[in-house]
């Protein structure tokens, strides 16, 4: 099967699904992983096709602390942060659509923005996968400390 996996951010994000790349793979399917330009050699070097997505994620995370640095606030700096990574969201779903048209299944992280509509008019397999653990819970309209874990989804995937 010809998959493509779409990942967008830091090398936090995309390395994960390179390793759930790469045990699909090794299971012997086609595996193309697509992500910010700055990820080719990364990606190409561990034996996946790649194909760019959007532009340099390295400065979001530069806007990022810039902006950032003035608020304490974390719903201004998550406002912030989608003001930054929205900016390119059109562009992003351009590439994600056009590097995708030759394959059987499709892996999107949820940074991927807008991609479960991007890839609906394809009817292939779809899915998004999260492999970060999520450290707030919203309850009664506050925001709740409900873990300070990490967890090893990549490492489930690839064995299981």
């Amino acid at each position: 099967m010809r998959i493509t996996i779409i990942t967008v951010g830091t090398r936090g994000d995309v390395q994960p699904l390179l390793a759930l790349g790469l045990g699909l793979k090794a299971a012997g399917h086609k595996v193309q992983l697509a992500s910010n330009p700055i990820f080719e050699d990364f990606v190409k070097s561990r034996g996946l096709d790649f194909a760019p997505v959007g532009d340099n994620s390295q400065e979001w995370v530069k806007q990022f602390f810039a902006q950032s640095s003035r608020t304490k606030s974390a719903l201004a700096k998550k406002a912030i942060l989608w003001r930054i990574v929205g900016s390119t969201v059109e562009q992003m779903m351009t590439d994600a659509w056009n590097c995708s048209q030759d394959t059987q299944a499709i892996i999107y992280s949820p940074l991927t923005l807008a991609a479960n509509s991007t890839f609906s008019n394809f009817r292939l397999p779809s899915t998004e996968v999260n492999t970060t653990a999520s450290s707030f819970s919203f309850t009664s309209g506050s925001i709740s400390k409900i873990s300070k874990t990490r967890s090893e989804p990549t490492r489930a995937l690839c064995t299981s």
